[in-house]
């Protein structure tokens, strides 16, 4: 008989929102979460919280020795990982200010996330080139292996007004090694996909990293015991 997992508490994952005011980060958290959307949206006051749960689904990972370098273990015996159908993940989304001042309160939610989402309006031009600011604001607070980055380029529903190319946000995200994706929180697209990547890359990222503190466990073992063994033929020694 198959375990359930859903008895088991969802693990819990912070995301954080970063972007300049007006690209459409609190929209996006709406659309996500409640999945509304509001064009009337007021401007954040400091920070706002949400969250929710999602199942990710049925997930197969056929590389996992791409995986095992990523994550710096041994590489696994099996060929692939399989992810239960019944995995439940719970989302803390924390949708932050885009004024200056706000920013000051910003870092410390930066600080103990697994997740930035940094945002820029495809329309706006400025905005994308203040990334830059957010990204440098991450660096400051947690180290690179440490997060997950996302460059979101949101507003694909107003095509006609876009100031930055694909290609362009692509390449900027490429260089620095995060990923892009590009939305629409008024029309949803790629919301959801957004969010159901990430609550599975987290799972990963959380099951990778519980194989190496067991690994990491069994050479100190190991270790361990090699040294009592010597300690105890020196002993033996005339």
């Amino acid at each position: 008989m198959p375990t359930s997992h859903k008895a088991v508490a969802p693990k819990r994952h912070k995301i954080v929102f970063l972007g300049d005011q007006g690209v459409g980060k609190s929209s996006l958290a709406y659309r996500f979460v409640y999945d509304i959307f509001d064009d009337k949206y007021q401007p954040t006051i400091g920070i706002d919280f949400m969250t929710r749960n999602i199942v990710i689904g049925e997930y197969c990972i056929l590389f996992p020795r791409l995986l095992s370098i990523l994550y710096s273990f041994k590489t696994p015996k099996k060929s692939f990982l399989f992810i239960p159908d019944d995995i439940e993940i719970r989302l803390q989304i924390w949708d932050t200010a885009g004024q200056e001042r706000f920013r000051c309160l910003i870092n410390s939610y930066i600080r103990d996330s697994n997740v930035a989402l940094i945002v820029f309006d495809i329309t706006n031009s400025k905005s994308f080139k203040n990334l830059k600011e957010w990204i440098s604001r991450i660096r400051q607070e947690r180290s690179r292996d440490g997060i997950i980055v996302v460059i979101i380029g949101n507003k694909t529903d107003e095509e006609e007004r876009r100031k930055v190319s694909y290609q362009e946000a692509c390449n900027f995200a490429e260089r620095l090694g995060y990923i892009y994706i590009e939305t629409s929180a008024k029309t949803g697209y790629n919301v959801r996909l957004l969010f159901t990547k990430l609550a599975k890359d987290l799972f990963v990222r959380e099951y990778m990293k519980g194989i190496k503190e067991k690994e990491e466990k069994k050479d100190d073992s190991v270790a361990f015991d090699r040294n009592t063994d010597d300690r105890d033929e020196k002993k033996c020694c005339p």
